[in-house]
């Protein structure tokens, strides 16, 4: 159940292993905070962080690769259901 005012938070860490190359493998760390207006309205933060390392040489979240071998992503917006 949502809450009608206030905040959510959640963290999410992870470590992966590439399936076409056994010697690349990422670390990555994302945090996700929702304030709620009401039942039907939020404002969204979303923070992540990827470090590539092995044979690999970019981070990658978002569909573009980063030159180096980390990238950070910040997305923030307003949700409403109907």
């Amino acid at each position: 159940m949502m809450p009608t005012r206030g905040f959510r938070r959640s963290l999410g860490t992870g470590k992966s292993l590439s399936f076409s190359n056994s010697k690349s493998n990422f670390n990555q760390v994302a945090v996700v905070t929702d304030y709620f207006f009401s039942k039907t309205t939020h404002l969204f933060f979303m923070a992540g962080w990827q470090r590539a390392g092995g044979a690999t040489h970019q981070a990658q979240l978002s569909g573009t690769a980063s030159s180096n071998n980390h990238q950070i992503l910040l997305t923030a917006g307003i949700g409403k259901k109907f």
